[in-house]
């Protein structure tokens, strides 16, 4: 996600896997195509067709746009063949919270996306979770800074103290190593000993 438009009157966001899926659309409508002319027969359908599977799941897509002055925030988010689109007040946000997780392909690194906590929930602004927590926080800093205007801003939060409170305790871990460049002793005792301060 990143930020394509700042000024005194929009912030809007935007995220974009969808050039996968064309060509992975691509892919399979060449594999259709060249089997038609080849006169191959089905051979190259199992290959098209896992194409255009692939090219589903990437089908995803994100825009926030903030309104200053109407003072709304619009979310429409695509995933897959489903469009959905949220209008909220200023007034209805409570947080803007950077979510972490560490990355199944990788383990010793992080993923994020950002969510908009409200009084019914978390509003997630991506299905997509990317690296970079260092980006993600300063566009929740942009966010919080536009989203708040003359009413307290929530304080950033600590990544790891909200995986603690989430009751993750690996992912915290995995992120003090990742951070702070700590050894597994040492970041897992700093977690305990941060838990314990949040259950105190």
């Amino acid at each position: 996600m990143r930020i394509i438009e700042d000024n005194p009157s929009r912030l809007v966001l935007r995220e974009r896997s969808l050039w996968v899926s064309f060509v992975c659309f691509g892919a399979a409508l060449f594999l259709v195509v060249g089997s038609a002319f080849a006169h191959e027969g089905s051979q190259p359908l199992l290959p098209a067709g896992l194409f255009a599977v692939f090219g589903l799941a990437f089908l995803r897509s994100s825009d926030v746009a903030v309104d200053k002055t109407r003072r709304t925030c619009t979310v429409r988010r695509r995933d897959m063949l489903r469009v959905t689109r949220l209008e909220l007040g200023f007034d209805a946000i409570d947080d803007v919270l950077v979510d972490s997780r560490t990355d199944a392909e990788a383990p010793g690194n992080f993923v994020c996306r950002l969510s908009l906590a409200t009084k019914d929930g978390l509003v997630p602004l991506s299905a997509v979770y990317q690296p970079d927590l260092d980006h993600y926080q300063a566009i929740r800093d942009a966010l919080v800074k536009t989203l708040f205007p003359g009413r307290h801003a929530p304080a950033a939060a600590d990544p790891v103290r909200t995986l603690l409170a989430a009751g993750r305790l690996i992912d915290a871990v995995a992120l003090l190593r990742t951070r702070d460049r700590l050894g597994l002793t040492e970041a897992r005792a700093k977690a305990e000993e941060m838990r314990r301060g949040l259950a105190a």
